[in-house]
């Protein structure tokens, strides 16, 4: 069976059962460059020791299909403009691994007389590979080309202390949603415990952060609501702006197991819910708003570490 690796609004228990299965599937190695060649688009291992872990004894060699995000840390390590590389992989695999295998074991030449002249020596550095085993026959999946310090925290490690926070903090939340993406895992949590939340909890909001990302989803949140506030007042149904009362509240967390920028890290956010309708006859819509990040550092977790695998 294939490993899940995307989902939209996923239960708790799915979300689990999900992270387990990628947990047992997941095979990461670090490696020297020249332990990696491009074949038809793939990426393959040779000459590396096999793992041994708690699974059992994995055979690293052999054929790894990169995903889209494998593809643009490829493109990112190596120094190759991503709309270029995505271009080759679609149109010539060739050219793809003319690149890539260029790159990384760079170019020799043999003379008349028998000596090897360097042209372009070959990358000397080591990699973090990110990758799914191959199923039963099947070819393994690559999910990141990292650096070789890049700590790593896993999806599953990060729901289950939030989960075990929830319980020694003893609060009243509800897991509502749990998104998985090929990159990173975005969970939101709402606690109906604190509806008693002050009047005016809205008055005079700004967001204090500078984080592009989170700017532009403001807006987008912010957008919706001023039309829903239009529609309501038209109605006679509308609250002033910043008397909105809050409905429920929580937080959201997410988290990137291959370095993709903005959801690099474990970033929690305060998640409030307002209504921006007045009690009407039927049930008020609501929307959500965020109130800012506050990302945690890779050195405030405890990331996993891996040894180097040599290669034979």
């Amino acid at each position: 069976m294939s490993v899940i690796t995307t989902a939209r609004n996923a239960g708790l228990q799915d979300m689990v059962t999900m992270l387990r299965d990628q947990q047992a599937a997941k095979l990461d190695v670090v490696l020297p460059a020249t332990a990696l060649r491009s074949r038809n688009g793939a990426i393959e291992l040779s000459d590396v020791e096999p793992v041994v872990d708690e699974h059992g004894v994995t055979v690293v060699n052999g054929l790894y299909t990169p995903t889209k995000d494998a593809d643009a840390t490829i493109a990112a390590k190596l120094g190759i403009g991503l709309k270029y590389l995505r271009k080759l992989r679609a149109e010539r695999p060739d050219l793809y691994d003319a690149n890539v295998n260029g790159l990384l074991h760079g170019k020799s030449k043999r003379t008349a007389t028998g000596e090897t002249t360097v042209i372009h020596p070959a990358d000397d550095r080591s990699f973090l590979l990110r990758l799914f085993r191959g199923q039963e026959g099947d070819q393994g999946v690559m999910r990141a080309l990292l650096s070789d310090s890049y700590g790593i925290i896993d999806n599953l490690d990060v729901l289950t202390a939030v989960l075990d926070g929830i319980r020694q903090a003893d609060a009243e939340v509800e897991i509502r949603s749990c998104d998985l993406t090929e990159s990173s895992m975005h969970c939101k949590v709402y606690s109906p415990g604190v509806a008693a939340l002050a009047p005016h909890f809205l008055g005079g909001y700004r967001n204090p952060f500078a984080n592009p990302d989170l700017e532009a989803q403001r807006r987008e949140v912010a957008a919706e609501i001023d039309g829903v506030r239009r529609l309501a007042a038209a109605e006679g149904q509308g609250y002033e702006t910043g008397d909105e009362p809050v409905v429920f509240a929580g937080f959201r967390f997410s988290n990137s197991e291959i370095g993709d920028g903005a959801g690099d890290g474990v970033s929690p956010y305060p998640h409030p819910a307002v209504a921006a309708i007045g009690p009407p006859p039927t049930a008020p819509p609501t929307t959500s708003t965020p109130t800012g990040s506050f990302p945690v550092s890779r050195s405030a977790a405890t990331p996993r570490t891996l040894p180097t695998v040599g290669s034979t």
